[in-house]
């Protein structure tokens, strides 16, 4: 089944437009290395229109699934810290949990210990065993 989503991730197109990128990478590395040097300095010059040109070329070719793989990277930060403000919150609320039950159970455990070491004599008729 094919979605425009894979029409687009296979699209032809989009192998010309990295291969513009590629392109105009080499030429830009072709005109600094042909640049006239600035005496005394480690800079050069270079022509600014066509700099600026192949710059425009390699913006045009990026493919914009790079500025949409940003917004996901930025979207999933945020529901990693979402997630993990509620583990912690889940956590918490479990160790309070158990806290209580553990308390509960030594209250009733030190409520049984003391009955049973009671003497019965001393003990109102209703509650001895």
């Amino acid at each position: 089944m094919v979605t425009a989503a894979t029409e687009v991730a296979f699209s032809p197109d989009r192998g010309v437009a990295v291969y513009r990128v590629f392109e105009a990478l080499d030429e830009l590395v072709a005109i600094v290395e042909e640049a006239r040097a600035v005496p005394m300095t480690a800079g050069c010059m270079v022509p600014r229109g066509d700099v600026l040109d192949l710059l425009d070329d390699i913006k045009g070719a990026i493919p914009t699934e790079l500025d949409d793989a940003q917004d996901v990277l930025d979207q999933r930060d945020a529901v990693v810290g979402h997630a993990r403000e509620n583990a912690d919150a889940t956590i918490a609320a479990a160790k309070a949990d158990a806290d209580a039950m553990v308390a509960a159970a030594r209250a009733e455990a030190d409520r049984l210990v003391g009955v049973k070491y009671r003497k019965p004599w001393k003990l109102p008729y209703s509650q001895r065993a």
